[in-house]
């Protein structure tokens, strides 16, 4: 109700009042008796709370470089899987997707590649529990990529992504921070008042971008002239494109396998309620996406969640709990039909006369693609989250807290290959993959932290810890074959042939943390942390490693003279940041001689055979982090500029050394003194326009520019990795040969000879160029009038990639394999210029020896740089006088796209992916509404 208390207070104290979404005052007691106390609204997005490692803060007092995205924003965006809200809207975090079938993942990348081999993915860690990356959990690895963890999450669940990225952020975190972290906030009601909510949307995806094939008259052009050039008949043989199939069917492949139509739906209903001392919130979801293949399958997914917040009558104890469980069922086909879409467009039809598969007329020339989508490949992936914070305060400014939580992700896949799906020509059996695999991950984190004041104007801040982790994979595989019903399929005991694997493998972790803050004044701010860490992932003498970073920030426009001097300038705060993260190895027991059974049992009798040399001497790779920052106000911050430039160094690398054969292993894993280093910029500018009489405009826009390039590797040249990677170079890099054009005299692809010995092979590989961006960033545009709002958000990428033509791996006429129409402009005749060289039919002769090399070469590189309209939000809130007779508080009706619209030269399917053989992201548009009660 508002009533306070202050017993036992100086009559010259001072009392400070502060609250999220309000501006801080102090005010003097002065013996007054009520003091009434008046606060007025914040305007400042500095002072917006920001989660950090073990605790929280403003963007205004934080002195590590954190990054933000709130549930606003996420609600825009008509996405399954979270990450995806965070492309384009934070400098320094490049996300890219997979695929685009529906439950795929995403590629995340904070300010560079640290790890030559080792890893490059960030930590993701939900209400404090440490959850698991894509490549940690799948049994099979299902070959669609499609089945990411992060898609139990359900985005509408979340409350704040923060991305940690400098050393001041991340080094308390020790080893989990080498490469950036991901901290994932879910929801938690923060009022008593009951309020039931309710969103529901459905939605249709097309594909982004494509390339348009040769039509029949054009493709069989193609391939005459192919047989032509090379002086060859075309026989039945290789030939049955011009002999057997019809000369006038035409099939658009395009259009019948990824042309079709994705359907989504959401559905979201939450209750929330509670009273001053206790509140708690329930919510519950359903999400089914399809595929642009032609079938009804793809994902489905259920998710419930809770969260309970309490805190006693005396405000010493304080405890929130936090649980979710989700189940995910993906039924997508074992493969991306987007590979088949460059079939001859005279190919068979897909199914004969009576409605069946159509294996006739192809022979081994025909592999019908429809048939893939009854090979199939489900997964059903479940997922429980549990998390508890606790905290007791023991005397004024001291508290002890403790942090716990549990994480379990099961998946059961089954792939089946069923008779109905093959060729019958070649009398097939079936067969069958069954698998299982677990990942249970506990984590513990118990705590003390003090506070207190120091002298009349500065604050200590004491935080100190520990974590203990455990996690442990499970994994079981059956392989069945021999199958002569399809009727019996699903039964182990029905094959001919079953063999069978299992895995079980433990990682444990455990580290002392600490944090001291020191802030006087809110204008000098020191923060130092430090962390010891322990893995079994190391062997017994190199299990420990000790971690930490400092840093700091002035806040300038605090100061006399800048007081005087402000009149348009109103905030500036000067910040930078030192420290040292570790990384281990990706893998557990890396260090020791480990020995496996072997495929086939000798004379009946199962036997072991070693696969792996002991070495307990590697030690953790060690990353260092420089950043320097500037932070400013414009106009009562209703303008914000801030530019970051960062520098990380990891050597002591840990890679997979190759051994000579002669020692019976491949590789070892070892140190090695190599240098890898991440250099660039992050530029920011937020504006808020605040009210211009009904119209209000909020504007921001974020760029990075960073370079990657490794610094050291002794005995580079000499070593096997040397076609793998330079010095000066990114780690992303690629070597081959120096393209010269296409020979007007011989129509064919020409390549420098460097060292002149009248041979183009490896030893005149050189650097030709690498995929990194050389700058990448986000445009966000937010108009509100009266009800109405629209969100408009653009990302842009600045890079180069692999021409679309060239990704397809083989030269115009060789294979039974349709080409992209800008193949048509090529040699032809002597004295032609053009891109493209003379077409054959023969991989072996000097043009088809040039069609091999030139993926290899510089000549395939291509501008991909792109501009995309990644989400368009228009949403309506309906008035207040139209609902309220109806009980509702309220009520509003939106509609999204994402993926809308893609500006780009590039040559090729969509610029983000870069791939001729895989599905490019999805255009989604959705329309839906949501109710407040």
């Amino acid at each position: 109700s508002g009533h306070f208390s202050l017993p036992g207070v100086s009559p010259n104290g001072i009392v400070q009042i502060s609250s999220i979404g309000y501006q801080n005052r102090e005010i003097p007691v002065s013996g007054k008796n009520p003091l009434e106390v008046r606060l007025a609204i914040s305007v400042s997005t500095l002072d917006e709370t920001v989660v950090i490692a073990y605790g929280t803060t403003t963007r205004r007092l934080n002195t590590g470089n954190v990054a933000r995205i709130t549930s606003e924003q996420i609600k825009t965006q008509p996405v399954s899987n979270p990450i995806a809200a965070l492309q384009g809207r934070m400098a320094g975090v490049f996300v890219t997707q997979q695929n685009g079938m529906p439950g795929s993942g995403f590629n995340v990348l904070i300010r560079g590649m640290n790890s030559i081999q080792n890893g490059n993915g960030p930590l993701y860690i939900i209400d404090g529990v440490p959850f698991l990356t894509d490549g940690q959990r799948l049994t099979q690895r299902g070959l669609v990529q499609a089945n990411s963890p992060f898609n139990t999450i359900n985005p509408l669940d979340i409350e704040s992504i923060e991305v940690l990225k400098d050393a001041d952020a991340t080094a308390i975190y020790g080893t989990r921070g080498a490469n950036g972290i991901v901290l994932i906030t879910t929801k938690k009601n923060s009022s008593g008042k009951p309020k039931l909510d309710i969103n529901v949307y459905t939605g249709w995806g097309k594909v982004t971008r494509t390339m348009d094939y040769l039509n029949t008259i054009h493709y069989l052009a193609m391939r005459k002239e192919a047989f032509a050039n090379d002086g060859v008949e075309p026989a039945n043989g290789f030939a049955p494109d011009l002999l057997n199939w019809d000369q006038s069917r035409y099939t658009d492949w395009k259009k019948v396998l990824i042309g079709g139509t994705a359907r989504a739906t959401n559905a979201q209903a939450s209750y929330s309620a509670g009273n001053a001392l206790t509140q708690f919130s329930l919510s519950a979801n359903y999400y089914k996406e399809t595929s642009v293949f032609p079938t009804e399958k793809g994902t489905k997914r259920g998710s419930v969640s809770l969260s309970l917040n309490h805190t006693s009558v005396d405000k010493k104890f304080y405890m929130s709990l936090a649980a979710s469980y989700a189940s995910d069922k993906g039924t997508l086909p074992r493969y991306d039909l987007t590979q088949f879409i460059s079939m001859p467009p005279n190919a068979p039809t897909l199914y004969d006369s009576m409605g069946k598969l159509n294996w006739s007329g192809g022979g081994f020339f025909f592999n019908n693609p429809i048939s893939l989508l009854l090979q199939d490949y489900n997964v059903v992936t479940d997922r429980l989250t549990n998390s508890l914070a606790i905290s007791y305060k023991l005397l004024n400014g001291l508290s002890i807290k403790a942090n716990g939580g549990y994480n379990s992700i099961l998946a059961e896949e089954t792939s089946l290959f069923p008779i109905a799906s093959q060729n019958p020509a070649f009398s097939p059996r079936g067969s069958a993959n069954f698998g299982t695999s677990g990942i249970k991950s506990w984590i513990f984190e118990p705590q003390l932290d003090y506070t207190r004041s120091v002298g009349t104007n500065a604050k200590l801040g004491l935080l100190v810890g520990g974590t203990w982790q455990q996690t442990s994979n499970t994994s079981k595989l059956i392989n069945a074959s021999g199958y002569t019903s399809d009727l019996l399929i699903r039964s182990v005991t029905s094959a001919a042939s079953v063999n069978s694997s299992n895995n079980y493998n433990q990682y444990r972790y455990q580290s002392f943390f600490g944090r001291l803050n020191y802030n006087m004044d809110d204008t000098y701010i020191l923060n130092l942390t430090a962390r010891r860490d322990g893995s079994s992932r190391f062997g017994p003498a190199k299990k420990y490693g000790n971690f930490g970073a400092i840093g700091g920030s002035w806040i300038f426009t605090k100061a006399n003279w800048a007081k005087k001097a402000s009149g348009i300038l109103n905030y500036g705060k000067l910040r930078g940041s030192y420290g040292l993260t570790g990384n281990e190895p990706a893998q557990n027991y890396q260090y020791l001689d480990t020995w496996s059974a072997t495929q086939y049992p000798y004379a009946s009798t199962p036997a072991l055979r070693p696969t792996r040399l002991f070495n307990d001497q590697y030690a953790w790779e060690a990353i260092r982090k420089l950043e320097f920052a500037i932070e400013l106000g414009f106009l009562n911050d209703k303008i914000n500029v801030s530019s970051s430039w960062f520098r990380s160094r990891s050597n002591n690398q840990l890679i997979n050394y190759n051994l000579p054969d002669q020692t019976g292993f491949s590789t070892i894993l070892k140190n090695f003194p190599g240098k890898v280093q991440n250099e660039g910029w992050e530029l920011e500018l937020s504006v808020n326009a605040g009210a211009m009489a009904a119209l209000q405009w909020k504007s921001s826009l974020n760029v990075t520019i960073a370079e990657n390039k490794l610094l050291e590797f002794p005995g580079l040249s000499e070593s096997s990795y040397s076609n793998s990677y330079m010095i000066g170079r990114p780690l992303n890099m690629s070597k081959g040969y120096n393209y010269l054009g296409v020979n007007p005299a011989t129509g064919v692809y020409e390549f420098e000879d460097r060292n002149k010995d009248d041979l183009i092979n490896t030893f005149d590989y050189d650097y030709i160029g690498t995929s990194n961006p050389d700058f990448y960033g986000g445009l966000f545009n937010q108009l509100r009038y009266k009800n109405i709002l629209l969100d408009i958000h653009f990302s842009f990428v600045k890079q180069k990639g692999i021409h679309g033509i060239y990704g397809l791996g083989t030269s115009p006429g060789i294979a039974l394999l349709n080409f992209p129409v800008d193949v048509i402009s090529h040699w032809q005749h002597q004295g032609d210029r053009y891109r493209y060289q003379k077409y054959t039919q023969d991989e072996g002769n000097p043009v088809g020896v040039a069609s091999f090399n030139m993926p290899n070469s510089n000549g395939v590189w291509t501008d991909a740089s792109y501009i995309r309209l990644k989400n368009l939000s228009l949403s309506v809130q309906l008035p207040n006088k139209w609902i309220h007779k109806a009980k509702i508080t309220s009520w509003r009706w939106y509609t999204s796209a994402q993926n809308l619209i893609t500006i780009t030269d590039y040559k090729g399917f969509d610029p983000e992916n870069q791939s001729a053989n895989t599905l490019p992201p999805i255009r989604m548009i959705t329309l839906g509404t949501q109710i407040t009660f």
